[in-house]
């Protein structure tokens, strides 16, 4: 609660199909790694904690690996979110945007200007 949000909108293009392809994991695939169940008590238990720092050891998008590969600013905006502050950090679905969770609006607003230096364009908002 009270956290700010910073969204980068990089402007590259990843396609969610050749995302899934990156990852083997295409239609009809059954590479999954944990039980759902296990999975529901795992992220319910860092909820009901409310502990945001929690969320970089449980919210992992395996998507990443392979957009990081392909697009190295991508890992640096995530590396840049984590240098500057934020408790969290993760790239939107099969990307590009990337996201930081922040407990201060100071920090959020200084790196989200030396992203808008690099010619991102950056959402900001506020959990209330």
């Amino acid at each position: 609660i009270g956290h700010h949000v910073v969204i980068a909108e990089t402007g590259i293009h990843i396609s969610t199909a050749s995302a899934y392809r990156a990852l083997g994991r295409g239609f009809g695939s059954q590479a999954i790694k944990e039980p759902l169940e296990k999975k529901i008590s795992r992220i319910s238990a860092v909820f009901e904690k409310c502990d945001l720092s929690a969320f970089r050891e449980t919210f992992k998008n395996d998507f990443e690996v392979p957009a990081f590969k392909e697009h190295p600013i991508l890992r640096d905006i995530k590396e840049g979110f984590y240098k500057s502050g934020a408790v969290y950090s993760t790239m939107t679905g099969s990307g590009s945007a990337m996201i930081g969770l922040f407990d201060d609006l100071a920090k959020a607003e200084n790196y989200s200007k030396s992203l808008e230096v690099k010619g991102m364009r950056i959402i900001q908002a506020r959990f209330i």
